[in-house]
């Protein structure tokens, strides 16, 4: 019988328990899934680095500690990591939002509104990919992995004001090619 157990907190994940890594892989995976795949346009590469992440962290779970970084920071600074290793073998940076972008229910599916969006979402990557890798990795951090201006912080080694200044600006320069563009 399998036994009942609850998702913990990250204050409570404990690096010599086994159980509380299998715990937090069930509270996780869709934050890491969703910042990798924020970051690299291809699934089936988006799933395998996923894994590879959860095996990094797997391997390396004996040496997390909680008193230097939060869980989900030490977790998504491997996949960051990873996906950065991938992208340095592969010799480009790529970014796809498309998923994003996607009818809610097939009643809502309009061919006008389709061919708006469309087009909206192909500006939008485009301006994107005009930003600085910096930029665009920040970015995947707040809103595909939904992480703290602080917790982004932690993983990139940069001051929590100066995460928020590069998120400002990104916003900034993004509205401003979006509004040139209508």
């Amino acid at each position: 019988m399998k036994p009942d157990l609850q998702i913990v907190s990250e204050n409570k994940i404990d690096p010599q328990d086994p159980r509380t890594f299998g715990q937090a892989y069930e509270e996780f995976f869709p934050r890491v899934y969703n910042y990798i795949s924020y970051r690299i346009s291809e699934t089936a590469v988006a799933d395998d680095l996923t894994s590879i992440t959860f095996h990094k962290g797997l391997d390396r779970f004996a040496s997390f500690d909680p008193d230097r970084a939060s869980f989900s920071t030490w977790l998504l600074t491997i996949a960051r990591n990873t996906v950065n290793d991938h992208q340095r073998k592969m010799g480009r940076r790529r970014l796809s939002l498309q998923k994003w972008w996607r009818p809610q229910t097939i009643s809502e599916i309009d061919p006008e509104k389709l061919m708006i969006a469309g087009e909206e979402r192909n500006c939008l990557m485009a301006a994107i990919a005009r930003l600085s890798s910096q930029e665009r990795d920040i970015l995947g951090l707040k809103f595909a992995a939904g992480k703290t201006n602080r917790s982004i912080a932690e993983v990139i080694g940069k001051s929590e004001s100066h995460v928020g200044v590069i998120v400002h600006r990104a916003m900034r320069k993004l509205r401003a090619e979006l509004e040139e563009k209508k």
